[in-house]
């Protein structure tokens, strides 16, 4: 209970706010907060894949949103259209540069098993050392490229299925890099409102 508490309510002098990505509804983070603190809020850290491949320390802080709805017919539907975030626009949650782009990976069923290990279709901002990942994106919805300006707030693309992912959902996490290889780079803590986005957080937007 102690480690979750500090999950909640930690102070890191070196958080950054954020501009939420979503706009249009109630959210949930289903996974979100310092993963090593505590992996009963957030998996990332202690994944034994991400361990294995070396990239938990730039996921240390890394979130993942769903979206709930009170005309949500199925708990777990088996078609990525039945759940509401499905295609639902994104918006930049900090201004910069476009660094990185992934298209054209196909949707994942839900829950049919054999993902590839990756973010799928994915968009990299990076402001100064700072680059913020948002993945499992739609297929061919990426309005963006690399190299383009971004503002705060601008809508790049959809809420996907593709990837290491099971149903659609939105991946996002901010790493600090003093080099390009930003997922060997160190997970950076975000907030929303001044709040962090842990574990079981409601966002309404």
């Amino acid at each position: 209970m102690a480690k979750i508490l500090v999950v909640i309510f930690e102070q890191a002098s070196h958080s950054v706010e954020i501009e939420f990505p979503l706009k249009n509804g109630l959210y949930l983070i289903t996974d979100g907060g310092n993963s090593k603190t505590s992996r009963l809020m957030n998996y990332h850290y202690f994944s034994p894949t991400h361990k294995r491949n070396k990239t938990n320390r730039s996921m240390l802080y890394a979130t993942d949103v769903v979206k709930l709805s009170k005309n949500q017919k199925h708990f777990l539907p088996s078609q990525n259209s039945d759940y509401p975030i499905f295609g639902e626009s994104v918006y930049s949650p900090m201004g910069g540069t476009v660094f990185k782009v992934v298209d054209g990976v196909f949707d994942n069923e839900p829950y049919s098993g054999n993902y590839p290990y990756n973010t799928g279709n994915t968009i990299v901002v990076r402001q100064n050392n700072y680059y913020f990942l948002l993945g499992h994106l739609k297929f061919n919805s990426i309005k963006v490229k690399e190299g383009d300006k971004v503002h705060k707030g601008q809508v790049i693309a959809e809420i996907g299925n593709s990837g290491w992912t099971e149903r659609p959902h939105l991946h996002m996490q901010l790493m600090e890099s003093d080099n390009e290889n930003y997922w060997y780079g160190l997970g950076i803590p975000i907030k929303f409102n001044k709040k962090n986005l842990y574990k079981n957080r409601l966002v309404k937007v």
